[in-house]
């Protein structure tokens, strides 16, 4: 699991601890990117959830207006096992509709309103977190700050965090078997049983391990992820190719993405290994932070704040649409990928498996931290440490509690 991290980049050992004991040790407040409008063909939820996923409230959602849930939207995934606050849009046409209230205890409506556009991915201007690690002496409070505010100066590794590569840490290994069209290969990692100890559909995989299609889509959790539409498919007597394509294309991507989430960890490892992970080298496609994150926002909903221009290197999110850097840093990229045994031509198909939309884009290996401190304190659980900090969309909170917890849990699945 670790091999998919880069390296901590601070020397400080770290102050160790555990994370989510609550779901209100690990609270996320989206920060939108505009305002709803007051008028339009869409409803604009503000929710408040605890312990739910993002999925789980989009469907939740769209069966208390009758709706498919194709027609709900959202900017980004937000952690399970913690208490978070995001916005949903809901195409409803001009038909007067009654909103829901509440979604059951767990998930609260804070506000509706009329909009003129549907959310998509990547439409927020960051996230605030507010997160207790526990089992630490709340005297390190200043030793965890110190690691912050050095992030705050100098940036954090724009690494993905483990939520991106599902319970079991295959969905890459899923989504590289795709891209090579090796579709018998991407059944077995997505529904075999190796890791899956302990999980929900442990027995329904082992049921398919078995032979029986049959057996394990009777075994498997009622639901609608990815792994049941594929068994499903299989059980009516798909070729695994067609039981793949019979996914979503939005779990589909999921798979894609991780891929692509792998090898940008991959290449960024060896750009920490090699000291060259902040600033630009001859072959690098730069992007000025200063200019990209300008309009994120900040813990009281304002700007955050902009520095003189701040040119940081680029990673290989890979896809027909990425542009490529040149010379030795190219050829790292492509080693890189040809490691998961991907081609380049592979990834030249990938929009084909996803069904549209843009795939392939450069991604800062370096990110932005603002609004970053510690404090120490005590409760009926026992002493803790409370970090705060605000991310830029697509930044993962576990990759900063890793450089302030040293090794421990911080990158375990949530």
């Amino acid at each position: 699991m670790r091999s998919l991290f880069p390296a901590r980049t601070t020397a400080r050992p770290g102050v160790g601890g555990t994370l989510r004991q609550t779901p209100e040790d690990f609270i996320v407040v989206e920060a939108p990117r505009a305002a709803p409008t007051g008028d339009g063909e869409y409803l604009s939820f503000l929710v408040r959830k605890r312990n739910k996923t993002t999925a789980l409230v989009a469907n939740m959602l769209a069966r208390a207006l009758g709706t498919r849930a194709t027609n709900v939207a959202y900017a980004g995934r937000k952690d399970r096992n913690a208490l978070t606050t995001q916005s949903f849009t809901v195409w409803v046409g001009e038909q007067c509709v009654q909103p829901p209230s509440r979604l059951g205890k767990d998930v609260e409506i804070l506000r509706v309103e009329r909009t003129d556009q549907p959310l998509h991915v990547g439409d927020l201007a960051g996230n605030r977190f507010i997160i207790t690690i526990r089992d630490v002496e709340a005297s390190r409070a200043e030793e965890a700050g110190a690691v912050l505010r050095s992030l705050q100066d100098r940036g954090a590794p724009y690494s993905f965090g483990a939520q991106r590569f599902g319970a079991r840490s295959v969905n890459h290994l899923v989504g590289a078997a795709m891209a090579r069209r090796d579709w018998e290969a991407a059944l077995c990692a997505l529904l075999g049983a190796e890791g899956a100890a302990g999980l929900r559909d442990f027995e329904a995989r082992r049921a398919f391990a078995a032979g029986s299609a049959q057996d394990a889509l009777a075994a498997w959790p009622r639901g609608a992820s990815p792994e049941r539409q594929v068994i499903a498919a299989l059980a009516q007597g798909s070729t695994p190719k067609d039981a793949l394509l019979a996914m979503a294309a939005r779990h589909r991507f999921l798979f894609i993405s991780a891929l692509q989430a792998a090898v940008f960890n991959s290449a960024l490892s060896a750009r920490i290994a090699a000291g060259t992970w902040r600033t630009p080298v001859k072959g690098d496609i730069a992007v000025d932070l200063s200019q990209r994150f300008n309009q994120a926002g900040s813990s009281g909903g304002a700007a955050m704040p902009v520095g003189t221009a701040d040119a940081c290197p680029t990673g290989p999110m890979w896809g027909p649409d990425m542009p490529r850097a040149s010379g030795a840093i190219d050829a790292a990229e492509v080693d890189v990928l040809l490691r998961l045994g991907v081609t380049v031509d592979n990834t030249l198909g990938l929009a084909d498996i996803v069904e549209g939309g843009s795939i392939g884009v450069r991604r800062p290996l370096r990110m932005p931290v603002f609004d970053a401190c510690a404090m120490g304190g005590e409760d009926k659980r026992g002493s803790f440490i409370r970090c705060e900090f605000t991310l830029p969309p697509g930044g993962f909170a576990t990759i900063v509690l890793r450089e302030v917890m040293g090794d421990s849990d911080a990158c375990a699945p949530a």
